[in-house]
C-alpha cells in the first residue's frame, strides 16, 4: 500500500499539476470567503463550507481522473496488479494519496477562518466540525471518482463523467429543483444527496445519520472499485 501511495503522491508533487490544483482551489475558496465577509458584513462559516463543497466537486474528479484511467491507457495496470499486494491495498494507496492532497488544501484554506475566529470570536469548534464534514464528503467523492476512472481509459472522459455525477447529485438537493418535482419524490431524493447531509456539519453539529450516510457511500464505492479490479477482463 505504501509503495502505491508514494508513487501516486510523487506524481502529484513531481509536476506542476498537483500544485496548481491545490493552490487554485485554496485561492478560490479564500477569495469568495473574503468577498462574503465584506458584502454581508458577517463572519459565517456556512457559506465558506458550501463554497468548499462545490470546489471539491471539481477538484476531486481532476485529482482522480488519472488514477486508473492512465494506468489502463498505458497498459501498466496489469503490472501493478501483479505486484505482491492485494487489490484492497492498491485502492487504499491511491485513495490515501488523493485525500492527502485534499488535506493539504484544507490546511491552507484553514488559515483564514482561524484568523477570523481569533479576531471576531467565531466559535472555533464549529470550524473544525465543518471541516470534518468536508472530509466525509471528500471520501465519498474520491471513491466515486476512482470508480469512474477505473471504468475508462480516457482521463478527460473520467473527469467529465465524475463531475457531471457529483454536480447532478448536488443539484438534486437544491430547493429550486425540489420545487419543480412532486413533493413525495423530492422528500425521497433529498436525503440521498450529499449537500443536505453536509448542512448540519456546516452549523457545527455532528449529525450521526449524515455520518452513516457518507461512510456507507464511501464504503460502497470502495467495495465497487475493489471488486472491479478483482474481476478485471
Amino acid at each position: 500500500m505504501f509503495a502505491i501511495y508514494k508513487k501516486e503522491l510523487g506524481h502529484y508533487f513531481n509536476n506542476p499539476f498537483g500544485y496548481i490544483l491545490v493552490i487554485l482551489a485554496t485561492l478560490i475558496v479564500n477569495i469568495l470567503f473574503i468577498r462574503d465577509i465584506y458584502s454581508v458584513g458577517l463572519v459565517s462559516m456556512k457559506s465558506f463550507f458550501i463554497t468548499m463543497y462545490w470546489v471539491l466537486a471539481f477538484l476531486i474528479p481532476a485529482l482522480c481522473m488519472r488514477s486508473f484511467a492512465e494506468e489502463r491507457k498505458l497498459g501498466t495496470l496489469e503490472t501493478i496488479l501483479t505486484m505482491p499486494i492485494g487489490e484492497k491495498e492498491i485502492v487504499l494507496g491511491k485513495l490515501s494519496a488523493v485525500l492527502s492532497l485534499i488535506g493539504v488544501t484544507f490546511i491552507l484554506s484553514l488559515l483564514l477562518p482561524i484568523s477570523f475566529a481569533l479576531i471576531s470570536g467565531l466559535y472555533l469548534p464549529e470550524v473544525f466540525v465543518g471541516y470534518f464534514g468536508l472530509i466525509l464528503v471528500s471520501g465519498m467523492f474520491s471513491t466515486l471518482s476512482l470508480y469512474i476512472s477505473l471504468k475508462t481509459s480516457n482521463q478527460v472522459l473520467s473527469f467529465f463523467i465524475s463531475t457531471v455525477i457529483l454536480v447532478c447529485l448536488s443539484i438534486f438537493s437544491a430547493d429550486v429543483l425540489a420545487s419543480f418535482i412532486p413533493r413525495a419524490i423530492s422528500e425521497m431524493l433529498i436525503p440521498l444527496t450529499p449537500l443536505p447531509n453536509l448542512e448540519n456539519f456546516t452549523k457545527g453539529i455532528i449529525d450521526l445519520r449524515a455520518l452513516f450516510y457518507f461512510l456507507s457511500f464511501t464504503g460502497v464505492f470502495m467495495y465497487a472499485v475493489i471488486k472491479q479490479l478483482e474481476h478485471r477482463d
